[in-house]
């Protein structure tokens, strides 16, 4: 779940070109709950968001059943499915599962928490803020060796730990504190650390690395925790869903503009068209907001860092006359 495609990304320059993207040509599809379809196989989460859309879907692929994402452009021409654009255009950004090291046990390299889901019994209102989380009594399921690090997979909702005796841990979205989430790149423009149009996640890093000090205690602004759940390397990464995120066919949306599960065709200057299915939430993701994701690494941060942009959002649906024959 990403907690931003904005935290650092609310206010990042600049387009990333369609041939650096490396997200064109034939993308995994996602892979819903339990289902065998991919993303094309929304039904299942659609069916607890849009009910209708969810039986229309699922009697289009009784009639196409060798259809799947990447043969969307062609049912479009040729009629089994229908396009129905937004009004306005929606503002994009987006977002990437970091990779990071860590281990299990604090030591003198490893001193950053990232901290378990606590359990459900325990209303949001009564979790800890990012200040209080050192005298909550909460235990870290792993230690970071950086603290942005840390802090950006919460951003970004997931994250895989390269553990110092070797093995792995994969991280997904737990539950968060509900609490108003801050922007780090704001605070650092607003204490004039940076320029706006000069904001990115590599500059954030270069500030890191100058400044720790500084940028740690700017995070401390930021009153939104995000808690994580261990999860099998298999189903990883995850969207708040429960969705695997795949890149380039997973986005997350506001839920009350567009219904999780629905089937988007995405169009901007510098993404060119994807075909992707709303997953994932994220608690700067409101309105007409839209984050886009890019994949896991080094890389895939670096190129989600780079979208800030509108783009035109269609939204996907089967023709009555393809699901009646």
């Amino acid at each position: 779940m990403p907690e931003i495609g904005s935290a650092t990304m609310s206010i990042l320059p600049g387009a990333c070109l369609l041939a650096v993207l490396g997200c064109q040509g034939s993308p995994r599809a996602v892979v819903a709950p339990a289902g065998p379809r991919g993303a094309l196989d929304s039904t299942r989460l659609l069916a607890t968001t849009d009910p209708m859309a969810a039986r229309a879907w699922a009697a289009w692929r009784r009639a196409h059943p060798t259809a799947d994402m990447t043969t969307l452009s062609t049912e479009l021409e040729e009629g089994t499915l229908e396009s129905k654009p937004f009004d306005s255009p929606f503002f994009a950004t987006g977002y990437a599962t970091p990779v990071l090291a860590g281990r299990r046990d604090r030591d003198e390299a490893h001193a950053h928490p990232i901290y378990g889901t606590p359990d459900e019994s325990i209303p949001a209102i009564e979790l800890p803020t990012r200040r209080e989380l050192a005298s909550s009594g909460l235990e870290p399921i792993v230690w970071a060796a950086d603290g942005l690090d840390a802090y950006l997979v919460e951003v970004n909702g997931a994250a895989r730990v390269d553990l110092a005796d070797g093995g792995t841990m994969t991280l997904g979205w737990g539950r968060t504190n509900e609490r108003p989430y801050t922007s780090l790149g704001r605070l650092l423009v607003e204490g004039g650390h940076a320029e706006a149009s000069e904001m990115d996640l590599q500059l954030i890093r270069r500030l890191h690395r100058d400044d720790p000090a500084m940028v740690e205690r700017l995070m401390m602004e930021n009153d939104r925790v995000v808690f994580f759940d261990v999860v099998d390397a298999d189903a990883w990464p995850r969207a708040a869903s429960g969705v695997r995120l795949t890149p380039c066919r997973a986005v997350a949306v506001d839920p009350e503009v567009i219904p999780l599960g629905s089937v988007l065709r995405l169009r901007g200057p510098s993404i060119g068209t994807w075909y992707a299915v709303a997953v994932d939430v994220g608690g700067a993701i409101k309105g007409r907001r839209i984050d886009l994701y890019f994949g896991d690494g080094v890389d895939a941060m670096r190129r989600a860092g780079a979208i800030r942009e509108e783009i035109e959002v269609d939204l996907i649906a089967p023709r009555t006359s393809s699901v009646s024959r």
